[in-house]
């Protein structure tokens, strides 16, 4: 069964999240994949990718605070 390819194309819908806001590559992947998701309605999995970017930005933010006081 082929897939009509009108149903391949991305709607045109604004970036949810902007990339240029993140240097680290980890961060510029995952804020794709959150875009990718919301442009095609996947709100939930892009729900559990904005959770996963903030918990790994709560550990890049408790890391640079521990090793400051450390040291």
């Amino acid at each position: 069964m082929e897939i009509p390819p009108t149903l391949l194309t991305v709607p045109a819908i604004p970036e949810y999240l902007l990339i240029q806001v993140f240097s680290d590559e980890f961060y510029k992947i995952l804020v794709q994949n959150i875009n990718l998701a919301y442009r095609y309605g996947l709100y939930t999995a892009a729900m559990v990718l904005i959770r996963k970017i903030l918990e790994n930005l709560l550990i890049d933010i408790l890391r640079k605070k521990t090793w400051h006081e450390k040291y």
